[in-house]
């Protein structure tokens, strides 16, 4: 994630990776489940603002004050992830609240 990146490719570098290590995305009983939502989205006035870091077109800019959400839900289990928010540079992106734990899956 970076200034000039599409949003889309974003989201699917996040679901290729949730992917590998061995979260599917399925449907179960008829609905969807896994990772379903989108990657992230852009925080300002709105609860939800541009860029929308999931399947639609766009890029980040530097600068976009964004959530980086994937969570992951399924029906027989307890929903899972993580949400922070973070700032897009040139070069990549900062967390906006340092993060006391590290995630891993």
């Amino acid at each position: 994630m970076k200034a000039g990146a599409k949003c889309a490719a974003v989201h699917r570098a996040a679901a290729r990776e949730l992917l590998r290590r061995g979260f599917e995305t399925r449907v179960e009983g008829g609905a969807p489940s896994g990772f379903i939502q989108q990657h992230g989205h852009g925080l300002g006035l709105a609860v939800h603002e541009e860029p929308s870091i999931g399947r639609a077109d766009g890029r980040l800019r530097s600068g976009n004050v964004v959530t980086v959400e994937p969570g992951l839900y399924y029906r027989r289990e307890a929903e899972s992830g993580s949400r922070t928010r973070s700032v897009v540079t040139p070069t990549g992106w900062r967390y906006l609240v340092p993060c006391e734990k590290r995630f891993e899956l």
